[in-house]
């Protein structure tokens, strides 16, 4: 029987490798090519996801465990998008250990719908104070010749 370099291990085996397993690999992979995200794949897979997937196999990982995890970080207060950055995470897990032959099949992960963000909200004093601010007939002069000197507003 002719043998490949790349031949992957048997199915049986690529299904039984820990998931603590692949996470030191992806976080490794994080690290040798310098990613921004690397303290923040750390944290995710450190602090929530270790103790829930850590000692379980690929193939352990199933549609009702991910809703289980689901449901469990809710209990715990955690916010819909804190949950969907930790399954990218450990999708990134499955993804490496898939493209280093590790495992065969990546579960299919559920996107939870996000609250909107709204930046900058203000209390109605500082909101009051900005639109009075803005709405200064020297401002709005500013605002129509374009840019001014440092020198014209030190005048």
């Amino acid at each position: 029987m002719k043998m490949s370099l790349f031949a992957r291990p048997p199915h049986k085996e690529c299904e039984r490798i820990r998931l603590e397993e692949l996470a030191d690999d992806f976080l490794r992979e994080h690290r040798v090519n310098g990613r921004k995200s690397d303290d923040d794949a750390e944290a995710r897979w450190d602090i929530h996801l270790k103790s829930f997937f850590g000692d379980l196999e690929a193939g352990e990982v199933s549609s009702s465990l991910l809703t289980k995890y689901i449901e469990f970080r809710q209990k715990e207060g955690a916010p819909s998008a804190t949950i969907n950055r930790e399954f990218a995470s450990l999708q990134g897990i499955f993804n490496l250990g898939r493209e280093h032959g590790r495992v065969r099949e990546v579960p299919m992960f559920p996107h939870l719908k996000e609250e909107a963000v709204s930046e900058g909200d203000l209390e109605d004093g500082r909101y009051r104070k900005l639109v009075d601010y803005s709405f200064q007939p020297e401002r709005v002069d500013q605002r129509e010749q374009g840019s001014t000197s440092v020198a014209t507003h030190r005048a």
